[in-house]
């Protein structure tokens, strides 16, 4: 749950983030599956090799790169949405066409080299427990 505060305070458009709290999708709900879990149960086979290629070689950089990813190609989507539901199934990837998931997985192994450059995660992570989890 931690590291899903952490992609969120990374996120540089936090009007999103504030409206995805604002409609009940906190991290806690999805982002453990998408950085413990490494997308397993939501991606296609055929999106997942690339997506575990790019974990492999980037590391938790990739996982970051591929929330800000995500959130950049769906930002209008998740605007629209007034609901939990709504949120819930473009974040379980239901409602996320294939082709728009591809081009995620490319973009975040554009982003992932440089995502946490200077970035003091272990830091982040304290002060994201402690302001969200204690």
């Amino acid at each position: 749950a931690v590291d899903g505060y952490v992609a969120m305070k990374l996120y540089p458009r936090t009007a999103l983030m504030d409206h995805l709290k604002s409609i009940g999708l906190l991290p806690e709900t999805f982002v453990q599956k998408w950085f413990a879990g490494v997308c397993i149960h939501h991606l296609r086979y055929e999106q997942l090799m690339p997506f575990l290629d790019h974990f492999f070689q980037h590391g938790n950089a990739f996982l970051f790169a591929f929330f800000t990813a995500f959130f950049n190609e769906f930002h209008d989507d998740v605007k629209a949405m007034t609901s939990t539901t709504q949120a819930n199934e473009l974040v379980r990837f239901d409602k996320a066409p294939v082709p728009r998931l591809e081009v995620i997985i490319h973009n975040a192994a554009q982003m992932a080299g440089p995502m946490l450059t200077g970035v003091d995660l272990q830091g982040l992570r304290v002060e994201c427990f402690e302001t969200f989890l204690t």
